[in-house]
């Protein structure tokens, strides 16, 4: 995996945990009420509860979708990032090389 991907990955990570606001906390909390979710729904087997169970994993396709969202937008905008910074640094250098060398003041 190149850099340029492996940072939008994390990048995309934690701008998805922050949109959806999900902590540790509220990642294993969801998790234990949607398990127990699951537990009932099972329980009362039938059509209308095979149709619960269904619906209950809508939730779960929120974060990946969330997710490309911003992995998609994460590699532009690194690029642009990067662009800037060289740019930025570029224009340092030349205003560096437009001074006079301290041997030629002498």
């Amino acid at each position: 995996m190149s850099k340029l991907w492996k940072l939008a990955h994390e990048r995309a990570i934690s701008e998805t945990r922050d949109a959806l606001k999900l902590t540790e906390d509220r990642i294993v909390i969801g998790v234990l009420l949607w398990g127990v979710w699951l537990f009932f729904v099972w329980m009362h087997e039938g059509k209308a509860a095979r149709l619960k169970l269904l619906l209950s994993l809508v939730p779960l396709l929120i974060f990946p979708l969330v997710y490309a969202m911003k992995f998609i937008a994460a590699a532009g905008r690194i690029y642009d990032e990067a662009t800037g910074q060289i740019e930025e640094l570029q224009g340092r250098l030349d205003t560096h090389r437009d001074l006079p060398s301290p041997s030629s003041r002498g």
